[in-house]
């Protein structure tokens, strides 16, 4: 079950700044699947997903890019106090 909801946008905005200061530095363009998570001024929308199941494809995990984003995000500290 996948659970696609709108929580209280302190808990992830911190790291929603982490998220597009990575994006912006890598000059990484977002899809169209992330303008449901800007609101109409740009900024974190509140939206999130939970799955507690996953399948994942290894490679793109171990990616340079995925291993860039994952040292930005815990470089930033904020990992330790967001959901």
């Amino acid at each position: 079950t996948t659970l696609f909801m709108q929580d209280q946008r302190i808990f992830l905005s911190e790291m929603w700044d982490t998220v597009k200061q990575f994006l912006a530095a890598e000059h990484v363009e977002p899809s169209s699947a992330m303008e449901a998570f800007y609101d109409k001024r740009g900024q974190y929308s509140g939206l999130h997903f939970w799955d507690n199941f996953e399948i994942g494809y290894i490679p793109f995990w171990r990616s340079a890019i995925v291993e860039r984003f994952l040292e930005h995000v815990d470089k930033s500290g904020g990992i330790y106090y967001n959901r």
